[in-house]
């Protein structure tokens, strides 16, 4: 166990705080970076930022549709709530004295101008 919590601490003093100018510079020119203006910099730094933006939204929509019931989900919600309270009020249309509607009105009641 000691050997291996030795050899962890070296790579770590090696490759991470021993990481200095040189290190550095040798590690861009093996990734060719080094050929690089800044703005080029900038623009690849923007172009991985975008991507990373794009692949988290991507991510976080796929992830809402997987736990939403419905596409529509006020519909979802709504309509077995709306479909018992028709089913309710059919049910009591036979109890429910039956009243003339607006459009009978006008057929019942005698001519105000005539």
């Amino acid at each position: 166990m000691q050997l291996t919590w030795d050899a962890i601490n070296h790579d770590w003093r090696r490759n991470v705080v021993g990481f200095n100018y040189d290190k550095q510079r040798s590690l861009w020119r093996e990734l060719r970076l080094d050929r690089l203006t800044h703005w080029q910099y900038a623009a690849m730094i923007a172009a991985l930022a975008s991507l990373w933006i794009g692949l988290l939204l991507a991510w976080l929509l796929w992830r809402r549709r997987q736990h939403e019931p419905c596409p529509h989900a006020l519909e979802c919600v709504m309509r077995p709530a709306c479909e018992r309270r028709i089913a309710s009020l059919a049910s009591r249309k036979d109890r429910l004295p039956t009243r003339p509607g607006p459009r009978s009105a006008g057929r019942s009641s005698p001519p105000v101008f005539g």
